[in-house]
Parts: structure tokens; sequence; C-alpha cells
């Protein structure tokens, strides 16, 4: 059995020998995300990707900021089509139906609660936390935002929706269960 996990420090893979070996020196790790034998990695210093486990590519997507270094990528998602989403910090979303070119779903940055997205330790700016399509419908994507609430779009990224008044605008994690069940995990400000 291969494990890899993600840390503050990188990525380990743990084999059979119980041994820890770092396989990707990024910083932090913030999501692993597999799909059809690749594996993803999300990290304060870019995404990554691996048929192996062992030899990572750095994937090139796009500092928000436009500095020549790459983009601190929270979120990751391959969709059934393949398509591959990256969400980063600033909140921003990228997608790439090659993992070589990137292009920004600027309509996401049109949404009317846009000013009030932060996270706890940036107030200036919201982390795209999470990402999801839905099987049977390519047009639906799902975002989260940390601090700033859950969107949908049904028209690949044309244009988006806030969904409802959830409890907590914090979110961190989405689950599609069908064409219209969800799982939604939302962090907690008030530590």
């Amino acid at each position: 059995m291969t494990l890899l996990v993600g840390t503050g420090t990188g990525v380990y893979r743990l084999d059979d020998t119980e041994r820890a070996e770092r396989v990707l020196n990024t910083g932090r790790a913030f999501e692993l995300a597999a799909s059809g034998g690749t594996v993803y990695a999300g990290t304060e210093r870019g995404l990554y990707a691996t048929d192996d486990g062992e030899s990572w590519t750095d994937l090139g997507v796009p500092n928000p900021d436009g500095r020549s270094e790459s983009a601190n990528v929270w979120s990751v998602h391959e969709a059934d089509d393949g398509r591959v989403f990256a969400g980063t910090h600033p909140a921003r979303l990228y997608t790439s139906t090659d993992r070589e070119q990137w292009n920004e779903w600027r309509s996401l940055q049109s949404a009317p609660e846009r000013d009030q997205w932060y996270s706890p330790r940036d107030p200036d700016a919201g982390r795209l936390r999470t990402i999801r399509t839905v099987a049977g419908r390519p047009d639906r994507i799902l975002v989260g935002v940390e601090v700033g609430g859950l969107y949908r779009s049904d028209d690949r990224g044309a244009t988006w929706t806030r969904c409802g008044a959830l409890p907590e605008d914090d979110i961190h994690h989405v689950n599609v269960l069908g064409p219209e069940e969800y799982l939604v995990c939302c962090g907690k400000l008030d530590l």
C-alpha cells in the first residue's frame, strides 16, 4: 500500500515499510485530489501533478497577483470531461483542458458580494477552498469561498449565483451526492 500525505512541509509518500519520504517540497499542501490515475497537489507554491507519486510537474497556474512565481493553490478538481480546475488565494478560479494553458473565470469576480470576501488572516482576500462539478451536468460548477459563500454556475462559469442563506459563509468543502444534493462543510470563525 502507498499513501500520499499533504502536510505543512510538502507531500510525503508512505509505503509498506512505513517510511515517510518527502516527494514534493512545496511548503504547505492544501489539497490532494486523484482522478484517472493522476494525483494533483494544491500547494502554497503552485499546482502539481504526478502519475507515479515520485516525479511531480508544476502545472503553471498563474499567480493572481501577477507575480512570476506560481499561484497559491488551495483547491483542485478534475471534471469528468477532463477539465482541471484550480482555486487560489486570493480567490480566483482557473481552468485548463490540457494542463498547460490556464484561463481565469473572471465572471466569478463579478459576484455582487465579491467585495465582502476575506480570509481569517487576510482581510482583503478570500480563498477559493473547494471546487466541484456535477456528473451528468457538465454545465454546473460549484465553488466555495473562505469566507464568502457557496456559488453555483449552470452555464460552465459564464455567470454565478450565490447559493442561499447558509448558516456560515466560510465554505471549506463541497461533495456532490447527486444532481441536486450536496454536502457542504463550513469553517468556524469565532475561535
